[in-house]
């Protein structure tokens, strides 16, 4: 069934405040993991390149920010998936940072595979971002090329 104009406005403003919330949760979950500081030895190295790709995600999520409405449905789409992957490499980060080194040093290989998971999960999310439907400039598509 087609929708109306006015169902088509209000479902262009709900997709644009939905992305405007997305935007600001992935970007408080960025500045999180920016506070965790340090990492256990077993996983410092693997950390700060997961820290230093999130970084990298800053520019895309001024953008988003700024683009003119209406943002479309698919670009929310994809702003879900990578919010669920960054809270995944967030708890991971977590773990690296505040948890037991003890047990961090026992479960090396189990966290590297995490790790992998996680990398994977990014990697997923940015295959599938819709650069071109919205409108995202060249500049900053070749920075989300750096993150992944």
């Amino acid at each position: 069934m087609a929708r109306t104009e006015e169902e088509r406005v209000v479902g262009n403003e709900s997709s644009s405040d939905e992305k405007n919330d997305l935007v600001e949760e992935i970007q408080q979950v960025i500045e999180s993991v920016v506070q965790f500081g340090d990492y256990r030895r077993t996983q410092r190295k693997e950390s700060h390149n997961l820290v230093r790709r999130f970084k990298l995600m800053l520019p895309l999520l001024e953008e988003l920010r700024d683009l003119p409405q209406p943002f479309p449905e698919i670009g929310v789409a994809w702003l879900t998936k990578l919010k669920d992957a960054l809270l995944l490499a967030k708890d991971l980060l977590k773990l690296c940072s505040q948890g037991s080194k003890i047990h961090l040093s026992l479960e090396t290989e189990a966290v590297m595979i995490t790790f992998r998971k996680v990398y994977e999960k990014l990697s997923q999310a940015f295959d599938g971002v819709p650069f071109d439907e919205l409108g995202i400039s060249d500049e900053v598509k070749e920075q989300a090329d750096i993150v992944m």
